[in-house]
């Protein structure tokens, strides 16, 4: 026969073993899904090419990671630890507090640094920092592109005033596969 105690500590191990498989589902849910974007952000930099000259001259692309979450920058930096962008290494910088931006020549702003955004893009116009964004939520004119999840499918908002005050030139392919965020 079965004694109680035993169920219970069995209907224990039960509960927690399906807790730890819930904790680990999400945290490979959030991880694909930035591996995902990481690839789409990749794809997309193909499309863009850099105002300055400077650039072209770098020997590599800084690519700043806004976030509050250590596990979105490790997927970032993982995907682009072997990845170049425009023929160039990737050196990915976890942005926290006030690092000056002006350095990098990408930022991704993950959903939960809404805050730090909005900070650090405050009064400031024609920046030639190009800024992709992960909420749409966050005003769709504020970042140069504005990564979206649709019917589960990921698609991107591209703003071409922001792209061309910040310098930008943006192959018309691009356009043609996110969607164009008219200004009034």
């Amino acid at each position: 026969m079965w004694d109680l105690n035993k169920i219970k500590s069995i209907s224990r191990i039960f509960v927690i073993g399906i807790f730890i498989l819930l904790i680990q589902s999400n945290s490979y849910a959030q991880e694909r899904e930035y591996l995902i974007k990481s690839a789409f952000i990749e794809k997309i930099t193909r499309f863009i090419k850099w105002p300055d000259q400077d650039a072209e001259n770098k020997s590599n692309i800084i690519f700043g990671v806004m976030t509050e979450d250590t596990e979105v920058f490790e997927t970032v930096q993982f995907y682009f630890k072997d990845q170049l962008i425009q023929n160039k290494k990737v050196e990915v910088i976890w942005l926290q507090d006030s690092i000056k931006v002006n350095d990098f020549d990408l930022i991704f702003i993950a959903k939960d640094a809404k805050e730090k955004y909005e900070e650090l893009l405050k009064n400031k116009t024609g920046l030639r920092i190009l800024t992709i964004t992960d909420d749409y939520k966050i005003k769709k004119t504020d970042a140069h592109i504005n990564l979206t999840t649709i019917n589960n499918r990921l698609s991107f908002h591209i703003n071409p005033n922001k792209l061309n005050d910040g310098g930008f030139y943006v192959s018309s392919k691009l356009y043609a596969y996110g969607e164009v965020i008219k200004q009034k």
